[in-house]
């Protein structure tokens, strides 16, 4: 018998994550954009996007959407 899929699992570990990459997933989850990102802390927009591809790589979550839902899962929004 069939079962509908629960949602989507990160592929990698976010437990590995830093604590400025989680403060980071917590702006991207409450809807900044990379420039208000990076104005907020005082880094350039490259800089910030860096900082995500490596958080992408490590979690799993290719989408601004599967880190939004990773924030709510940790429970940091």
């Amino acid at each position: 018998m069939l079962t509908a899929p629960g949602p989507p699992q990160p592929a990698g570990d976010p437990g590995k994550l830093s604590a400025g990459e989680w403060e980071l997933v917590t702006l991207v989850a409450q809807g900044r954009t990379d420039a208000q990102i990076a104005a907020g802390l005082s880094i350039s927009i490259g800089t910030v996007r860096a900082h995500l591809d490596a958080i992408r790589d490590t979690t799993g979550c290719h989408r601004r959407a599967d880190l939004t839902r990773l924030a709510l899962s940790e429970g940091l929004v």
